[in-house]
């Protein structure tokens, strides 16, 4: 799905966005345009100081709307955003949390299932 078809969706449904509308268009989003970072549990030491990187999901935005329009979706999924950060040319919308991601993880993948399922059922009308 093209993002401006994401971000436009996003605007107009403001009010009628469910948890789970939300959570279709973020998985949407995070295929075309994120990426996740995990923990190496190798690298974590018994006290914990010197490896602090975690579990976190990067969605990429390349206009301050669309930050907007992800961390609106991320509200309405029930996700706390972290604070977004330059990233090169683009933004960075952060979710942090192994259980958030886990979770988002999860939408991903039934995302990632309907997907091949409408390109599997496209081929065979052909």
């Amino acid at each position: 799905m093209p993002m401006k078809e994401v971000r436009s969706s996003v605007s107009k449904s403001v009010i009628e966005l469910t948890p789970r509308r939300a959570l279709t268009l973020l998985a949407r989003w995070y295929l075309v345009r994120g990426y996740a970072r995990w923990q190496n549990p190798d690298r974590v030491a018994p006290g914990g100081r010197d490896y602090h990187k975690g579990d976190e999901i990067r969605l990429m935005a390349p206009t301050l709307v669309d930050v907007r329009a992800v961390r609106m979706l991320l509200q309405a999924a029930g996700f706390k955003a972290g604070r977004p950060f330059q990233k090169g040319a683009q933004q960075c919308v952060p979710l942090y949390g192994r259980t958030a991601v886990a979770r988002f993880m999860k939408a991903v993948a039934a995302e990632q299932k309907v997907r091949k399922k409408a390109k599997t059922t496209a081929e065979r009308t052909r």
